[in-house]
């Protein structure tokens, strides 16, 4: 693979009047705040710990558990580069209440399987600890032992140095296997600090982590303000919740500590980035521009964030009619940012060049003169169709309300799951 770093003309930066072709035509809808999923229980104890609670039956007798921590690699220092990612793996090398390897074992017993059902990962702004347990025998003895590991992971983690030493080594490996998978990562990062707090930290990086640095990292951002329980599965709500404020109610924090906000940044101009396929001979070209993301809080967000997958897919089919060989796409990517993405495949720089000019002139000709009468209409019968229709979420499963509650947590995200809203 080669990459190179070339300037680029600005006549894709006109994105932006384009889009307004399509929001100029928008009903606003109402900004009331979006409704979390019908018979979700959500509370917060005095302490800040927070809490999600959901009821659902798919899988039948399971349940699914998640700590999601709003702490992750961009929260390091300097001298603590690699401890979010470190305390995922001390997680399971022993807490209070399950010395060495008994919290694995005891998940185990009960039919679990370690990096299936049993599972951590850690990100730039999270870092969240997952398993699911089966409910069907003993539910009430299953929960609290649920919870007791949860309750361990926020304030019961031991931490000395033999492990540490001990669990370098395994970091290491991971680290050495580790491939990003996108080779126009360096451009997606930006130039800010998330571009020098990966979560897994450099060789010395870890090499240098102790005991020391790793409690203090602890100490400083495993407070209840920071923390999210959010369960999902065959539960009793009520019930539940009892037991969370009876177990939470003790963990010490700070219920006030403020995560500074870190936006992406990127050096001024438009650059463009290319990977070579040795093996295929071709080179794929995508030209990325970030803009502002929309989170969906309100009902207003939802409209606004559907006008911009519209408006990708309006201008994806306008596109294939014209025979222009382009992917589309807009994804949020990290904190407060999309990339807007426009992809071209060539087998020359002659070829490529054709196809971004090519490219570059549908737009300016969409700018200028806006889209077709029967363009705009299937516009508006896609808008319309996705909200018309009734969504069914009684096959949705416990595992994917748990990825909506971690969007929620983290970026504030809701998803129009109630039709009086719609």
């Amino acid at each position: 693979m080669r990459r190179n770093k070339l300037p680029f003309f600005r006549c894709l930066s006109l994105t932006a009047l384009w889009a307004a072709a399509l929001f100029s035509h928008a009903v606003y809808a109402q900004s009331s705040p979006i409704a979390l999923p019908q018979g979700t229980v959500e509370g917060r104890l005095e302490n800040g710990f927070h809490y999600l609670i959901m009821p659902n039956h798919m899988p039948a007798s399971r349940v699914e558990v998640r700590l999601i921590m709003r702490a992750g690699s961009i929260l390091e220092t300097e001298q603590e580069k690699g401890c979010a990612h470190f305390l995922e793996h001390m997680a399971f090398q022993g807490t209070t209440h399950f010395p060495g390897r008994s919290l694995v074992e005891s998940l185990e017993k009960l039919g679990m399987r370690y990096g299936q059902d049993i599972n951590a990962f850690t990100g730039f702004d999270r870092t969240v600890y997952m398993f699911a347990v089966p409910v069907d025998k003993d539910k009430e003895a299953v929960m609290k032992h649920s919870l007791l590991i949860v309750r361990d992971w926020l304030q019961g983690m031991s931490i000395d140095s033999l492990k540490v030493e001990n669990e370098k080594g395994v970091i290491l490996e991971e680290l050495r296997g580790y491939n990003l998978g996108d080779e126009f990562y360096p451009l997606k990062i930006g130039t800010g600090l998330f571009s020098r707090r990966m979560p897994l930290g450099s060789v010395d990086d870890i090499r240098r982590v102790t005991p020391r640095t790793l409690k203090n990292f602890y100490r400083k951002w495993y407070v209840p303000s920071l923390a999210t329980l959010a369960i999902a599965g065959d539960v009793s709500p009520l019930e539940l919740e009892q037991e969370i404020k009876t177990l939470f109610s003790g963990c010490k924090g700070n219920a006030s500590v403020c995560i500074p906000f870190h936006p992406l940044q990127y050096d001024e101009g438009i650059h463009l980035s290319e990977v070579r396929d040795t093996l295929r001979n071709r080179s794929r070209l995508e030209l990325m521009i970030p803009h502002a993301c929309v989170v969906e809080r309100t009902v207003n967000d939802a409209v606004r964030k559907e006008q911009e997958r519209l408006l990708v897919k309006a201008l994806t089919t306008r596109l294939n009619g014209r025979k222009q060989r382009c992917e589309v796409s807009d994804q949020w990517y990290l904190s407060d940012k999309n990339h807007f993405t426009l992809s071209v495949e060539g087998k020359s720089r002659e070829e490529l060049l054709s196809c971004v000019t090519t490219l570059a002139s549908e737009l300016y000709c969409l700018a200028r003169e806006g889209w077709q009468p029967e363009e705009w209409q299937d516009i508006k019968k896609e808008f319309c169709r996705k909200y018309d229709k009734t969504e069914d979420y009684s096959s949705r499963s416990s595992a994917m309300w748990c990825d909506d509650f971690t969007d929620y947590v983290i970026s504030g995200d809701r998803y129009l799951t109630d039709e009086t809203q719609r």
